[in-house]
């Protein structure tokens, strides 16, 4: 069998790093290249967009 073409390894929990549950969804949420994750983000009647750096996670 061939090796699998990709190879998936979970970086962070986005609730690790502060961002709401309720924050997380498709809707929210992209994958900016393959270092940046971005979320919208709505707290309290607040908006804000949050960019997690993959390379450096305490980068946010």
């Amino acid at each position: 069998m061939a090796d699998k073409p990709i190879n998936f390894s979970e970086h962070v929990q986005l609730t690790n790093v502060g961002i709401a549950t309720e924050s997380i969804s498709f809707a929210n949420v992209t994958l900016e290249s393959e270092n940046f994750v971005c979320v919208r983000e709505a707290v309290n009647g607040s908006n804000s967009v949050v960019i997690v750096n993959l390379n450096d996670i305490s980068d946010v």
